[in-house]
């Protein structure tokens, strides 16, 4: 299983959901099976995904702005393509 992980959360100071998020990073990739892979997601203007952050996690880490990014993850359906997915935060509804 090919699992992407939403890093964002996790990409400044650790507390609160930052420090589960990547917690629950770091588990999901000690616990990743024979051609099971995990790769962190990040889409920060300012903060950057760092190197081995996750030991043997990929990364992918894209410069787009973060509406822009949500607007076109839940209009265009892109979950539908996926085994699992789970966001760590509720989608803001825009009037």
């Amino acid at each position: 299983m090919r699992i992407l992980f939403d890093y964002r959360p996790a990409l400044r100071h650790r507390t609160g959901v930052s420090e589960f998020a990547h917690g629950l990073a770091t588990t999901l990739q000690s616990a990743l099976g024979p051609g099971d892979s995990l790769a962190l997601f990040s889409s920060s203007w300012k903060d950057r995904l760092a190197p081995g952050v996750v030991p043997g996690a990929a990364r992918v880490d894209a410069r787009i702005p973060v509406r822009v990014l949500n607007d076109a993850w839940h209009r265009l359906g892109a979950a539908g393509v996926l085994q699992a997915y789970r966001e760590a935060h509720e989608r803001r509804r825009t009037r």
